[in-house]
């Protein structure tokens, strides 16, 4: 963990099989997952952590290997909001949490905005996609989402209609700023792709990398991306 704008790190809780991590806009919570193990939760800016949830195979910081699960309490209680298991990839919420989306592995991108977000309906009709990643704006309007070898996908209307951006890639994660004009995307063996448009038009950043993940800022002027080892 890093407490300043500077890159001065610390290392926290113990070596596990960490899978992903997120945090609230001011950082004082932060919620990781682990495969094989729990889901970790901090309150004070990352310095300490309790194991919260059961043990499962968790592939994102908000579900499970098969079943899509929701806090509304910083973590603390988690619920399940599919009641079928499903091979999920990617989830994402705006930032009042009246819109959830999720991606499936080899098919569509479905969304849920009804209050208690049990009902899931399908948003992306033309073709079938292995969803890497998936983001939305605060206010949900504008949704971005990347795959496993095809181009970027993008949504100005609430996932009611989409258009493929950029090119054929191995899309690995993608970023948004709060307002949707300010869109970043990593690819594996690939560069930093950064719009600054709304993901109309794309510039190529730092150089050739296995990059594997990428977040940004609300306001898109502070970006953080990781690379595998190459």
């Amino acid at each position: 963990v890093s407490q300043s704008r500077y890159p001065n790190w610390i290392a926290r809780d113990q070596i596990r099989n960490w899978v992903s991590i997120c945090m609230s806009d001011n950082g004082l919570y932060m919620c990781a997952a682990e495969y094989g193990g729990y889901i970790y939760f901090s309150s004070n800016y990352g310095n300490s952590w309790i194991n919260v949830e059961q043990i499962r195979n968790w592939s994102d910081v908000k579900m499970s290997s098969n079943v899509i699960y929701a806090s509304y309490d910083y973590g603390a209680n988690w619920y399940a909001l599919t009641t079928m298991p499903s091979k999920w990839s990617c989830i994402a919420s705006s930032y009042y949490g009246n819109l959830f989306l999720a991606g499936y592995e080899n098919d569509y991108i479905y969304v849920s905005t009804d209050t208690s977000h049990n009902i899931w309906t399908q948003k992306t009709t033309s073709t079938i996609q292995s969803w890497s990643d998936i983001k939305v704006s605060g206010d949900g309007s504008k949704i971005v989402a990347v795959t496993n070898g095809n181009k970027i996908f993008i949504s100005n209307d609430n996932g009611n209609n989409w258009t493929s951006q950029e090119s054929i890639r191995t899309w690995k994660k993608v970023a948004i700023s709060y307002d949707g004009t300010i869109i970043a995307a990593v690819a594996f063996g690939g560069y930093i792709y950064v719009s600054y448009d709304g993901g109309n038009n794309w510039i190529a950043r730092d150089q050739i990398r296995n990059w594997v993940s990428i977040c940004m800022s609300d306001n898109g002027l502070y970006m953080c991306a990781y690379r595998d080892w190459e």
